[in-house]
């Protein structure tokens, strides 16, 4: 089930490497489109928002098996994509998460932490 999600966020390019990041940015849609033709990610989205002052200004969704999506983001690959992402982005990250059918496995997870009063 692709229930499982890995969100790559980012800023915006550092000072003098605006080239850098949008070559970047063709390289990894291009592992992207690989990716998605090997079965290693259901889909993947791109956002890009209006300037507002955050320190939030794209992201991508990738969704996914869990086990495909962890073997995919340990891989060498893609590790030498985040490699020159840190260097090239500022507020580059990567945050797992679920949706569709896993988040109410989350909820039940939250709920049976949350205290009874």
């Amino acid at each position: 089930m692709a229930n499982d999600i890995v969100l790559v966020g980012w800023n915006r390019a550092v000072a003098g490497r605006e080239i850098d990041a949008t070559e970047l940015f063709g390289t990894v849609m291009g592992f992207y489109e690989a990716q998605k033709k090997a079965g290693n990610i259901t889909q993947y989205q791109n956002y890009f928002l209006q300037p507002h002052g955050g320190d939030l200004n794209g992201f991508t969704i990738l969704t996914g098996d869990k086990h495909k999506l962890s073997q995919m983001v340990n891989g060498d690959e893609w590790l030498g994509i985040e490699t020159r992402a840190i260097v090239i982005l500022e507020g580059f990250g990567v945050i797992r998460g679920v949706t569709g059918d896993n988040i109410q496995k989350v909820m039940g997870l939250y709920m049976s932490s949350v205290p009874r009063r």
